[in-house]
């Protein structure tokens, strides 16, 4: 009997940390992250087969930036992604980056808007769209802009856009990548854009998966497992 008690102890602990689901969310991000059913694009696919290499059970749900931010930062066992590593968000998660390459996100105008966005300090004198919670939106308040005031506060870069278009805000935010796919869903045409000021480069917005802070020791560790197993494979 005593040969097996161990055994028996370390089966239960492996049963319940299979048993236990790790919750994964995330925004709708095209092309990166794509509301379908499953979730698609190209990062997510990177994050299904770090995931399915943990051995954990996973399910990815979509929620606007703000919601999934949220979730991270007061449930355990939440995996958010695709987030950028700040000083700010820190020691509020157990990082895995990266596990894509960084995007350039430019501030946007429409062409007849003589407003000019080629600056931080122009940029104080227009209303910029971001989305609740995301690094635009952080990023802008540390260099002293205001909500209401210079900031325009929604829940998606899609509401910022048509935002724009109907002549309610001045700018908006966005990566490149995700620009291009955006006004297509939408119906509009990037020639009728002109770009600003370069907000964020590369090498500071390198997509990265966070897992809460307060997550089950056994998760962090099968989540690592899986990161390095899928870090090899790029070497």
């Amino acid at each position: 009997m005593n040969y097996f008690l161990p055994l028996l102890i370390i089966c239960q602990l492996s049963c319940a940390v299979q048993a236990q689901q790790l919750e994964v969310v995330t925004e709708h991000w095209p092309p990166f992250i794509v509301d379908t059913q499953p979730v698609s694009g190209s990062v997510t696919d990177k994050v299904r087969k770090i995931l399915d290499y943990s051995g954990l059970d996973y399910q990815i749900k979509l929620y606007p930036w703000a919601r999934s931010y949220h979730l991270g930062m007061t449930k355990p066992n939440v995996l958010l992604y695709s987030i950028f590593r700040t000083s700010v968000r820190e020691a509020n998660f157990h990082w895995f980056c990266p596990i894509n390459e960084g995007v350039t996100i430019n501030l946007y105008k429409l062409k007849g808007n003589s407003r000019n966005i080629d600056s931080l300090a122009a940029a104080r004198n227009v209303l910029i769209g971001v989305m609740r919670d995301d690094h635009n939106h952080s990023y802008l308040m540390q260099q002293g802009f205001i909500e209401g005031v210079n900031l325009d506060i929604s829940a998606d870069e899609q509401i910022n856009l048509r935002k724009l278009f109907n002549g309610r805000i001045d700018a908006v935010g966005l990566a490149r990548e995700s620009l291009t796919h955006r006004l297509a869903i939408l119906g509009y045409a990037k020639e009728q854009l002109v770009k600003g000021l370069t907000l964020h480069r590369p090498a500071v917005t390198k997509h990265c998966m966070a897992l809460s802070s307060g997550s089950d020791p056994a998760i962090i560790e099968k989540v690592s497992a899986g990161f390095r197993r899928w870090l090899n494979e790029q070497e």
